[in-house]
């Protein structure tokens, strides 16, 4: 690009690699929901190992820990598993990001439509699922949650405006369909 003295934008080279920069911006995104989600999963795991609620120990007047609870118990399952699933996504979007810059070295844009498509969809469903689950891990450390200095309470604050940053989370998942609808249209 190239600003001229009059203020005019004269575009040089292949458009299309604005689209790849976007793509690449939105895979940073993706990438930083396994990490942020497993990071505030520690956080209440731990707190879930040492907090004590109930003595319902039959013949004790010990307290179980939250992690003995089975609605507990699931909850950090589930956002177990949706951090290991985000981080293996991460890395497989990764990977297909690198194998499309080397093509793009030589002009060749073939990937540009899956990555859009993978990276528009695999977005707003990433961004939501850590936006919610940090909440529910936010709610299951009780009141400590909601402390700033439970580290939980900031990714919360942390997660909000990403839903609408690269692209609001339902015109990513628009974007997406988008590509679908055009394949099918392709193959009737």
């Amino acid at each position: 690009m190239q600003i001229k003295k009059d203020g005019s934008l004269e575009l040089r080279g292949d458009p299309r690699i604005v689209y790849q920069i976007m793509v690449a911006t939105r895979l940073m995104l993706i990438e930083k929901t396994g990490v942020s989600l497993h990071r505030f999963l520690l956080i209440a795991t731990r707190y879930a190992a040492c907090r004590r609620q109930f003595a319902t120990i039959s013949g004790t007047k010990v307290e179980r820990k939250l992690l003995d609870y089975q609605t507990h118990l699931h909850l950090i399952g589930q956002q177990t598993a949706n951090s290991f699933i985000l981080n293996n996504l991460s890395g497989f979007l990764n990977n297909l990001m690198k194998e499309s810059n080397e093509l793009v070295k030589d002009d060749n844009f073939k990937l540009l439509d899956i990555l859009h498509h993978l990276s528009s969809g695999i977005k707003a469903i990433s961004i939501e699922m850590v936006y919610k689950g940090v909440d529910e891990l936010r709610q299951s450390c009780g009141g400590a949650g909601f402390l700033m200095s439970s580290g939980i309470c900031e990714g919360w604050c942390d997660y909000s405006p990403l839903s609408t940053l690269e692209g609001v989370n339902v015109l990513m998942a628009q974007q997406s369909a988008r590509y679908l609808f055009k394949q099918y249209k392709k193959h009737e």
